[in-house]
């Protein structure tokens, strides 16, 4: 066992992990056969920070790109989307059909603030990806004392 110097900040993050994993745990139940509530889908999401960009990728298998709505702003963005049924003619009988209209809505606020009207996306098998470039740096400008 090693000793370590006690950091307080780091027992809050390590709690505040703790938690978030509880919440999620227990929102994420698996459905049984004949549950009637509907379970929120919330696509697996990654930010990343380039030099130059924020790039967001999301997990949307089965998505096309009509079925989604982006909206972003200097400092948060918005993607939603709607899973329609397939049609398709079932001859036996149904015991359980889960795959019907559902639909997601994820929203994050940007570490830094970005230039929406200059975002570039992609779909490519099931994965949405959003080149958001970032807003200039304000300029430091030394100022003289008089």
């Amino acid at each position: 066992m090693s000793i370590r110097k006690w950091d307080p900040f780091r027992e809050m993050a390590e709690m505040r992990d703790r938690i978030a994993r509880m919440f999620n745990d227990f929102f994420r139940e698996t459905p049984r056969v004949g549950a009637t509530e509907a379970i929120e889908y919330l696509p697996l999401t990654d930010i990343e920070e380039t030099e130059n960009d924020l790039v967001i990728k999301m997990e949307i298998p089965g998505l096309k790109k009509e079925d989604i709505n982006i909206e972003a702003t200097e400092n948060s963005i918005s993607v939603e989307g709607t899973f329609k049924e397939e049609k398709e003619e079932v001859k036996e009988k149904t015991i359980l059909r889960e795959r019907s209209v559902r639909s997601y809505k994820r929203g994050f606020t940007l570490p830094v603030p970005v230039k929406p009207q200059e975002a570039k996306t992609s779909l490519e098998d099931g994965v949405l990806t959003i080149n958001l470039p970032k807003a200039e740096k304000a300029k430091k400008v030394k100022v003289a004392i008089e």
